[in-house]
């Protein structure tokens, strides 16, 4: 029998923390598709990084590098980050239209699924994104995958 969260890419962050979950936006094609899922902790508490990143990773999510942004320096990124990597320009893009939050640190990972740039100029593996704010307090994950 297979659970209703596996049945889509990235299904299964709808298992975590549901009680805490904001909001969840899902669009899945022939063709490709996203899965967009926010928390936020209401009171004193906050997530715990390697609470998230276990659970990522028990789920083949395969953290590849992370970065610091602040929306103060126009997003700035760490140096070390290859910025013609196309999903550096999908972060970037969904970053600035999704969240508000002014510093936040910014996880990637290869997650099994490709994302081809549309007339198949250039590929990715690096197909899901997390976003933790500063105070441990909101996170957001994005993934994508398809043409």
């Amino acid at each position: 029998m297979t659970s209703c969260d596996n049945l889509k890419p990235a299904g299964f962050w709808t298992t975590f923390k549901q009680d805490k979950i904001q909001s969840q936006k899902s669009d899945q094609g022939p063709w490709g598709g996203f899965e967009e899922i926010s928390w936020k902790e209401n009171l004193s508490g906050e997530f715990s990084i390697k609470e998230i990143l276990d659970f990522a990773n028990a789920k083949d999510w395969r953290l590849v590098d992370s970065l610091s942004i602040s929306k103060h320096d126009s997003i700035a990124i760490t140096p070390k980050i290859n910025m013609d990597d196309y999903s550096v320009e999908i972060l970037l893009d969904r970053i600035k239209n999704a969240l508000s939050w002014n510093e936040f640190k910014i996880y990637r990972f290869k997650t099994g699924w490709i994302k081809v740039e549309p007339g198949n100029a250039r590929e990715t593996d690096i197909t899901g994104i997390l976003a933790v704010k500063r105070d441990n307090k909101e996170i957001y994950v994005y993934h994508f995958w398809g043409e």
